[in-house]
């Protein structure tokens, strides 16, 4: 008798029956026979009704497994369509479908491979049939990126020896789709092995002696802080003023009538925050608590003036314990430091959490050993500040390894790596017996940990096990990586150690060996090498495992990385994964680019998530401290051109013919032929076309509208506030960040400008012309003046026979405005109105719930009242004063909002001021904005 040929396990196919387990069979042993369940000869379509029915009761889950008794593998869709629906089932529902072993059953699993919960199960299955779930797959025929392909990669990952085996088994067209998805990303000169950097000829862990540094618990020393103030290079005094009569005024505005025989103190203890039944305590005792401060508090415009009203010990007590976001818009913070020296130093990183220009210049005054980590952690990772914080460790070296060493030989590795990274800079740059001396403080333990850490190669902690590739990320299709020295390719398999040092990285601390290759790799190809990582990981549901991918796209990433995480942030922020939109936010700050910034301003505007809105303006003001700039000025400087010339155009060639894209008044692109003239769209790549330059022209002009779209109305609302606020600009910036902005031109060009004296009196009427000179309403040619500040004139600023000759000028030249300016509509009180702070034409005005919709793109913001019934809409002014109008109706937050509902306003008024004390522009902008509703009497 011949022997048996023993079978391919990788070949196994279905048999057709049902494989019962223990745990599947104790479920059926708990069903209970009921009269007239299940009768004999019932139809399988007749029992899963009756089933059904049983949704909820102890014999519902044990009557699933009855039914796979009695019809096998026909009961297949009760589990396949009980695990779709997402209700809960017990881990046996999915064992019993992994059981039916079926091809119908491997049909439908990958027929849902893209659902989460059916993914497990392709795989599950996949280990009992490779090639039979492989050819299910490629059936489906996807492109590389899809959740298909990446099964394919993943199941091909656990078990090499599948392929060849799958290649013989596949019909052709299998054949076609498997070879396209696992070819290299694209065909390029690899480096030579000599041309590689040096992170990728010596890897970090190649022939790695552990460190002999040891970890020690040293108590960390500290000397009294000294204070350079010489060396103070702000722009601002240290010398801290009273509140002046403008801070009184804004002081008095807000006090509830109660506190009116109060003295100085108590009212500025109210103001800043302190609960009132704490105010008496914190006087008598001359401190406070966090505890002390009301979760609400005006504006902190002045706190820092107000602070010098209080007694010193108070005033520092209060200084350290205030939270941090109500000193975000006070002026003076250094003069606080310098006035209340050493007792205000608790305070410095509550005041400034990250490093930024504003805290490093602070620093560079302050020889105080327990900001030391603050500065390295900036010197290694920070690089708007690096400068400043080598400059801090070289000219304080004694207080830094005072402050450093415990770290640099503690037990956290991350902390270790930053302070010996200092540590080393301050050794290599002459302080070497500094350091010596300083340690000798701390012990021999500590000057032999010091002594042999300088002995050291510098590294960085490394874990036990070395992270690798995700299994099912196929390496040779992603984008490929080339290097700066030569632009030659990184050969396919230096790309694990690539991936093993970006998986090294942790949040915040990336790597040196990501760093290095950071400097090694051309930006853009680490950039869409990045990208296409991070669509691998949200397409295979975000494996926390995996998280490093999303940690790394704020250190490699470039526009289009923001644009992928600005889309991402918002989805996970509507389906309340808060954190990770957090996360991704931090990302754009670590970007930097000017779209980046750009998306986060645009966060900082929406009003849609509120936690979204706050954290972005947070960000938006310590990049502005980080630079040194307003966030005025630093939105000026973050509006990006978009890829076009210096003319403000884009070109594109298709070869033997040619295309020319321009803008129109709402910052839209659109096409021109090569004779300029307007056409409907890009025509399509024709066969007389050069097919790849086509291609990328079409692709260049596709990415344009996408980009162009984030950002027209972004920047036609942003000059419109400038108007309205009546922002100023010198005559550089003007030039520099407007009028010859490529893409910023195309606005500039549709408005009436001002150059205004240093009084604030209108001098000059002027327009920008296509060739980008500056001409009058009669078209003459205008001369600015150096010293003159230029802004948009509001309509009230103009005459009216000023305003309708540039209008006439405008007509004539069929030019279109970006927004109302020279037909603006304006409102005036009369004398009063003025005098009071209500509206009082608006009393019992109608409005709809759409009208009132419309006001929220203005600035204004509904408020929940009693019951959660939305009751009013508020806008908030500059100078923190709000705008308040109450309504009557029925409008309840998280209810659907009926856009035809009718309101009644009961009340349109200001708080705590009249409307004198506004000026007529603000006034008038606020009845625009109300009048822009459509309302009834």
């Amino acid at each position: 008798m011949a022997p048996k040929t023993k079978t391919n396990p990788l070949l196994a196919a279905p048999d057709g029956k049902v494989h019962w387990t223990k745990g599947m069979q104790e479920w059926l042993d708990l069903f209970v026979d009921e009269a007239g369940l299940f009768p004999p000869g019932a139809s399988f379509e007749d029992n899963l009704a009756q089933q059904k029915a049983l949704l909820g009761k102890e014999n519902w889950v044990p009557s699933a497994f009855r039914l796979l008794q009695l019809h096998g593998v026909d009961a297949l869709p009760l589990f396949v369509d009980w695990i779709e629906s997402k209700r809960y089932s017990p881990p046996a529902v999915q064992t019993a479908l992994l059981n039916i072993h079926s091809e119908q059953a491997v049909d439908a699993v990958v027929e849902r491979h893209r659902s989460a919960e059916f993914r497990p199960l392709v795989l599950k299955q996949a280990k009992k049939w490779p090639i039979v779930v492989l050819r299910k797959l490629l059936d489906v025929n996807p492109s590389k990126k899809q959740p298909a392909a990446l099964l394919i990669q993943e199941i091909l990952g656990q078990d090499p020896a599948c392929l060849p085996l799958l290649r013989e088994q596949a019909d052709e067209a299998q054949v076609n789709t498997l070879e396209r998805l696992l070819e290299v990303a694209d065909a390029a000169e690899e480096a030579a092995p000599a041309d590689l950097p040096l992170v990728l000829r010596e890897l970090p862990w190649s022939n790695r002696e552990p460190s002999r540094v040891p970890v020690l618990a040293l108590q960390a020393m500290h000397d009294a802080p000294r204070f350079h103030w010489s060396k103070w290079s702000g722009s601002d005094s240290l010398e801290l003023n009273d509140p002046d009569e403008y801070a009184l005024k804004y002081l008095n505005t807000y006090l509830p009538p109660e506190t009116a025989a109060w003295d100085l103190p108590r009212k500025v203890l109210w103001i800043i925050g302190i609960e009132p039944g704490a105010i008496e305590r914190a006087i008598a005792t001359e401190t406070v608590s966090e505890g002390d401060f009301a979760e609400s508090s005006v504006y902190g415009w002045y706190t820092a003036n107000y602070l010098k009203a209080l007694p010193p010990k108070l005033a520092s007590s209060v200084f350290c314990n205030i939270p941090a976001s109500r000193l975000r818009y006070s002026s003076q913070m250094a003069a606080v430091f310098a006035w209340m020296g050493q007792d205000g130093l608790p305070a410095f990183t509550r005041v400034f959490p990250t490093a930024s220009l504003s805290s490093m210049t602070l620093a560079a005054c302050l020889e105080w050993d327990q900001i030391a980590l603050y500065v390295a952690r900036a010197f290694y990772a920070n690089r708007w500040v690096k400068d400043a914080a080598g400059d801090w460790l070289l000219a304080y070296p004694a207080a830094a390894a005072r402050g450093l060493l415990p770290a640099a030989v503690g037990q956290d590795p991350g902390e270790r790596f930053i302070a010996q990274n200092a540590l080393r800079y301050l050794a290599g740059n002459g302080h070497e017996a500094v350091l010596a001396a300083q340690a000798a403080r701390y012990g021999d333990a500590a000057a032999e940990a010091l002594r042999i850490m300088l002995s050291e190669p510098q590294r960085e902690w490394l874990p036990d096990k070395l992270p690798t590739p995700p299994k099912s990320l196929h390496v040779p299709g992603l984008p490929r990586l080339y290097l700066t020295s030569n632009g030659k390719a990184l050969p396919l398999d230096a790309v694990p150690h690539v991936l093993t040092m970006m998986a090294l990285s942790k949040q915040d601390a990336p790597s040196s060996g990501l760093l290095a290759l950071r400097e090694a790799l051309t930006p853009g190809s680490l950039a869409r090498f990045g990208q296409a990582l991070f669509e691998w990981w949200r397409d295979s549901d975000t494996p926390p495992k995996e998280r490093w991918i999303f940690w790394m796209q704020g250190v490699i990433g470039n526009d289009e990385t923001a644009r992928q995480l600005n889309v991402a942030l918002k989805q996970w922020r509507a389906a309340l994964i808060r954190v990770r939109a957090y996360d991704a936010m931090e990302m754009l700050v670590q970007i930097g680019s000017d779209v980046a910034l750009m998306y986060l301003h645009q966060l900082s505007e929406q009003t849609r998530y509120n936690d979204l809105q706050e954290r972005a303006e947070e960000m938006m003001q310590d990049l502005a401290q980080q630079r040194g700039l307003s966030m005025e000025q630093l939105a000026d400087r973050t509006v990006p051109d978009l890829g076009l010339d210096e003319t403000g155009r884009l070109a594109l060639d298709f070869g033997p013919r040619s295309f020319i894209v321009r803008f129109d008044e709402h910052l839209l692109p659109y096409v021109c032929d090569s004779d300029g003239k307007r056409i409907k769209d890009l025509p399509k790549p024709n066969s007389k076309d050069d097919e790849a330059i086509a291609k990328a022209a079409s692709q260049r002009y596709k990415d344009l509208k996408k980009q162009a779209k984030n950002v027209a109305s972004t920047q036609v609302a942003r000059l419109e506030s400038a108007m309205c606020k009546q922002r100023r600009w010198t005559v550089e910036e003007f030039e520099t960040l407007l009028v010859r902005h490529p893409l910023l031109r195309h606005l500039v060009s549709r408005l009436a400008w001002g150059a205004y004296d240093a009084g604030g009196s209108l001098l000059i009427l002027f327009r920008v012309a296509e060739d980008l000179s500056y001409a009058g309403v009669d078209d003459s040619a205008v001369q600015l003046p150096q010293d003159a500040r230029i802004g948009i004139p509001h309509r009230l600023e103009l005459a009216d026979a000023d305003a309708q000759a540039f209008a006439q000028l405008f007509a004539d030249y069929d030019i279109l405005q970006p927004f109302e300016q020279l037909g603006r509509a304006t409102y005036r009180l009369d004398e009063a109105t003025l005098d009071g702070s209500i509206l009082p034409e608006w009393r019992d005005r109608k409005v709809s719930t759409g009208a009132l919709l419309g006001l929220e793109n203005r600035g204004w913001e509904r408020e929940v009242g009693d019951g959660g019934c939305i009751g009013s809409f508020t806008k908030t002014l500059d100078g923190g004063q709000t705008v308040c109008l109450a309504l009557e109706g029925e409008w309840f937050v998280g209810g659907p909002a009926d856009p035809a509902a009718i309101h009644t306003i009961t009340r349109c008024g200001l708080g705590g001021a009249s409307w004198r004390s506004l000026s007529p522009l603000l006034v008038s902008e606020i009845q625009r904005d109300l009048h822009q509703m459509n309302w009834t009497q």
